[in-house]
């Protein structure tokens, strides 16, 4: 029987015997939780995942259920469909796409880990002696936020938005280079199913965080939305910290500890939507990490050290990540 830690995905449906070994053809078990109504598996193939239905080998879920895993995956192949006509096609911090199995499950990028994970097994890492930034504590942490930034900045520009950003959507590559994931939910202006019907799932947003209506476009996503998200996120991979309740605003007592990191100027204005764009985030992120000695180049990414190789060797192996959190 799943666990109640294992059914939050599915609050509505009740506990209920599961296969957690039941996968499509060409992944191995155990499956594990994606987004609402849908898991994933690694795929046979190194380096990839088969994201699919929850229902799958569980014949006894809802039809409602099933209709909502459908959109989920359409809209992930739509999402990347549009991703391949644009110039460039896609972000180097984004998850890339294979396309889709016989069945019409959808391939995705595994890179080697989530960063809660990595946090678990390397808390307070720092790079490799030998490498650049081995000497500065924040530098892997500013490497990522730049990154984050890179990833949204195009979304933002192509008129997309992420809407569930959270440290679960932040995967790591064997380089420690971040993959924003989990782009199933993205939403855009315009003719885009699902975008109008919720407000985003982001960490902490304020409880009258309003709902976005399809006939009142100045409630439609911004880039706000998601920036708003980023200030926190930035002051949990600081702190390295999960949130119990993604959801939930934070308490008083985290909020002072978030303004009180050299980023939280940054994350107030992002709190109080005092950004209209990434790049704006970006030019006070950079100023910051130049003052403490760590260089960025004309992309606006933190420099490293050349060929940097397998660096999670470097460290401990990550903790397997548990079927459902």
């Amino acid at each position: 029987m799943a666990t109640d830690a294992e059914w939050r995905c599915f609050p509505e449906f009740g506990p209920r015997e599961l296969n957690f070994n039941a996968v499509p053809p060409g992944a191995t078990p155990p499956r594990r939780f994606w987004t609402f109504c849908l898991n994933f598996a690694p795929s046979e193939k190194k380096g990839e995942m088969i994201v699919f239905s929850a229902q799958y080998g569980n014949g006894d879920m809802t039809h409602d259920l099933h209709e909502r895993e459908d959109d989920s995956l359409e809209q992930t192949k739509k999402f990347y469909g549009v991703l391949a006509t644009l110039e460039p096609p896609s972000h180097p911090n984004f998850q890339k796409y294979f396309g889709t199995t016989p069945q019409g499950w959808v391939r995705l990028e595994m890179p080697e880990c989530r960063i809660i994970e990595f946090f678990q097994a390397n808390p307070k890492a720092r790079m490799p002696a030998g490498t650049i930034g081995a000497d500065k504590p924040n530098f892997i942490y500013y490497r990522w936020a730049m990154q984050l930034l890179a990833a949204l900045s195009f979304l933002h520009k192509h008129e997309f938005f992420h809407t569930q950003l959270y440290l679960d959507k932040l995967w790591l590559r064997s380089d420690l280079s971040l993959v924003l994931c989990n782009l199933t939910e993205a939403s855009r202006r315009g003719n885009w199913d699902g975008c109008y019907s919720d407000p985003p799932i982001s960490c902490a947003l304020p409880s009258d965080y309003p709902y976005c209506s399809e006939d009142q476009p100045e409630s439609w996503h911004t880039p706000k939305h998601d920036l708003f998200a980023f200030g926190t996120v930035l002051y949990l991979i600081q702190i390295e910290t999960v949130l119990e309740n993604p959801e939930d605003p934070l308490t008083p007592e985290q909020e002072e500890v978030a303004l009180s990191l050299p980023t939280g100027a940054i994350t107030r204005k992002c709190w109080d939507q005092l950004y209209t764009n990434a790049e704006e985030v970006v030019a006070d992120l950079r100023a910051v990490i130049e003052a403490e000695g760590i260089e960025v180049n004309e992309q606006n990414q933190v420099i490293t050290s050349e060929g940097l190789g397998n660096l999670m060797a470097e460290f401990n192996p990550p903790p397997v990540m548990p079927d459902y959190r």
